[in-house]
């Protein structure tokens, strides 16, 4: 169950009010292109609840749409707007074939996807997090060689929601045995766009085709949000 805050005084494009009365409006939400059952609407929020997600796993999107008076634009960034259906690490059914990595294996958290980190990680080789990987509110410890975030988000607290527990990183290898990744090395945190190092580019840069020019494509870009205890040190080097 969950309430979308969204404005129902909505104008036209000379800025005209549209009339109506949003009570009486039919109202369809979705999350991630599945359908959220709306319970109540009022002047200012529409309250529905969320349905099950059944199929492939398919990209954050919101959609609310209001008989008479069309689809809502968004007001604000995007991640403001953002459900995610969150998978548990520890749960079985979150992993492909029903099998939870082990020490040495590699994950791939892909575009769409949430995974809550709710246990301690086994030691992980090459782990690449181009969907969402959140750390769970309690002491934790990740361990792997290669943490590579390509487009995705990885996530120890924020900004509003500090982390207040213990988190432990620890990167595995060494300088002469551990094999470097191009361009950027062995044992590593790496955060990049989700073409890798060089499969992006700057917003005004013009990329030529056989119809002029036209804008260049920015792929979406990796974060690391580490946000714990206010006056505490997260590094030990």
């Amino acid at each position: 169950r969950c309430t979308v805050l969204i404005n129902l005084d909505p104008v036209d494009e000379n800025g005209a009010a549209i009339t109506g009365d949003p009570a009486n409006a039919k109202v369809q939400v979705s999350f991630n292109e599945i359908a959220c059952v709306v319970t109540a609407v009022n002047s200012s929020s529409i309250t529905c609840t969320t349905g099950e997600r059944v199929g492939e796993i398919k990209p954050p999107s919101t959609s609310v749409w209001v008989s008479g008076r069309g689809r809502s634009l968004i007001n604000g960034t995007a991640f403001q707007t953002t459900f995610r259906y969150i998978d548990k690490w520890s749960d079985i059914y979150s992993w492909q074939a029903s099998e939870p990595p082990v020490d040495g294996d590699s994950v791939i958290v892909p575009e769409g996807q949430a995974i809550l980190l709710d246990q301690n990680s086994p030691r992980l080789f090459f782990v690449l997090v181009s969907g969402y990987l959140e750390f769970d509110r309690r002491d934790l410890a990740f361990d792997a060689t290669y943490l590579w975030i390509s487009g995705g988000h990885f996530v120890v607290g924020t900004e509003e929601s500090p982390f207040l527990h213990k988190a432990t990183i620890t990167l595995h290898g060494d300088r002469w045995n551990t094999v470097e990744l191009p361009f950027i090395g062995a044992k590593m945190i790496a955060v990049t766009n989700t073409g890798g190092l060089h499969g992006g580019c700057h917003s005004e840069t013009l990329r030529h085709s056989g119809q002029g020019s036209v804008p260049c494509q920015v792929d979406a870009v990796g974060k690391l949000d580490l946000h714990g205890r206010p006056g505490v040190s997260w590094t030990r080097l």
